[in-house]
C-alpha cells in the first residue's frame, strides 16, 4: 500500500508541474479598461470633444516620457525605435470624423526594398501600408462584431477624462506592445516558424495590410529576408514558392528576382 502511494503522490506531483508550466505559457488577460471595440454614434456622426492637437498635448505629457525611457524616439503620434535589421514604430491615428483614436504597432525591416519602389522607405514614412508587420494594439485581441481587431479609446469633453485614456493606453502598450516588439529581437527565430504552407495565416502577417493586397509582396519579402541572412536552403524555398504560385503578368516584377536568383545558383 505505501508503495502504490507513493506512486500515486509522484504522479500528483508531476501533474500539478505540469499544470503550472501550461498555465504559465498562457498570457494574462488584461483588463479592458478605457477602450471598445465598436465606436459609439455620435463619433460616427463627427463628434469631437477635443481636437488633436489638443490630445497629442497629453500624449506628449504622459506617453511620451515613458516610451523615451525604452529607446524610442519621436512625439505627438508617431514613435519610433530602430534597430540594426528592422524598425518598430508606434501610430497613434485618429478616425476619419475625428473623436477616437486607434494605435498601432509597426515592424518595418531596413534594408528590403520592393520590386516597383523607387527608393527605402524613410523612418518618419512608415505606416500600416508599407511595414511587414502590423499589430492593433488592444488588450486581448478583441475584435469588433465583423470578426475586425480594432480597438478605439474615445475621446472625453475634459482634459482629466482624456489624461486617463492615455495612462490606459500606456498600461496596455507596457503589456501588449512591449511583448509584440520583443517577438522580433530574436527575429530570425520568429520569421523560421513563417513557412510555405502558413505564410497567409502566420499571426500578425496581414496580407490585407501588405503591398496592395499582393500576395507575391508577402513571398518576395520572405525571400529577400532570407536573402539578408544568408540563408540560402530558405531563399530559395520562398524563390521556387514564387515561381510555381505566380504566373500573371502583374507578378512580373516579383517572378524576376525568383528567377534571376534560381538561374544563377544553377550557375554556381
Amino acid at each position: 500500500m505505501r508503495n502504490v502511494s507513493s506512486k500515486a503522490q509522484r504522479h500528483f506531483e508531476m501533474f500539478k508541474k505540469l499544470l503550472s508550466r501550461i498555465l504559465s505559457d498562457k498570457p494574462t488577460e488584461l483588463r479592458k479598461g478605457l477602450g471598445t471595440p465598436e465606436l459609439p454614434f455620435e463619433i460616427y456622426r463627427g463628434k469631437q470633444p477635443i481636437t488633436s492637437n489638443d490630445f497629442k498635448k497629453i500624449v506628449n505629457e504622459i506617453f511620451l516620457p515613458k516610451i523615451l525611457e525604452l529607446g524610442f524616439e519621436g512625439k505627438d503620434f508617431f514613435f519610433y525605435r530602430e534597430n540594426p535589421i528592422y524598425t518598430e514604430v508606434v501610430f497613434f491615428w485618429t478616425y476619419k470624423t475625428g473623436g477616437a483614436i486607434q494605435v498601432d504597432l509597426l515592424v518595418k525591416f531596413n534594408n528590403i526594398t520592393y520590386p516597383g519602389d523607387k527608393k527605402l522607405i524613410k523612418t518618419k514614412q512608415i505606416r500600416s501600408i508599407n511595414a511587414e508587420f502590423q499589430k492593433r494594439l488592444s488588450p486581448n485581441g478583441e475584435k469588433n462584431r465583423q470578426g475586425q481587431e480594432v480597438w478605439f479609446w474615445i475621446f472625453k469633453d475634459h482634459i482629466e477624462e482624456n489624461t486617463k485614456i492615455v495612462e490606459d493606453i500606456w498600461r496596455v502598450f507596457s503589456h501588449r506592445g512591449i511583448e509584440y516588439f520583443n517577438q522580433f529581437q530574436d527575429h530570425s527565430e520568429y520569421l523560421r516558424q513563417i513557412t510555405m504552407s502558413n505564410y497567409l495565416d502566420f499571426p500578425d502577417f496581414h496580407i490585407n495590410r501588405f503591398f496592395g493586397k499582393h500576395e507575391a509582396g508577402i513571398i518576395y519579402f520572405l525571400f529577400r529576408y532570407w536573402q539578408e541572412q544568408q540563408d540560402e536552403v530558405k531563399t530559395m524555398e520562398f524563390a521556387k514558392l514564387g515561381l510555381t504560385k505566380f504566373s500573371n503578368e502583374n507578378d512580373n516584377i516579383y517572378l524576376l528576382p525568383f528567377k534571376n536568383y534560381l538561374d544563377q545558383k544553377a550557375i554556381e
